[in-house]
């Protein structure tokens, strides 16, 4: 099989060419907290990066480094 053709066992499409570029992905959050004495707001982020290594014939692993922050502020509306 070359490398620009569909592989029908796992149905994935793998090209030489990109193979190796970085792959970036994140996420956003933000909600409200409430309950019996209780209340508060949060907000969340994550960023992925990863990078594999080698080729779509010989692969040989890669890395990934995953960041991730969050914040929040919350009342205890106590007696």
């Amino acid at each position: 099989m070359d490398n620009n053709t569909v592989d029908t066992a796992t149905g994935t499409d793998c090209d030489d060419a990109t193979y190796n570029q970085p792959q970036m992905h994140g996420s956003v959050g933000m909600g409200v907290v409430g309950g019996n004495h209780v209340s508060g707001n949060y907000q969340t982020g994550t960023v992925n990066l990863s990078q594999a290594f080698g080729s779509c014939d010989h692969p040989r692993g890669g890395v990934s480094i995953s960041i991730g922050a969050g914040t929040g502020h919350f009342h205890d509306r106590g007696h």
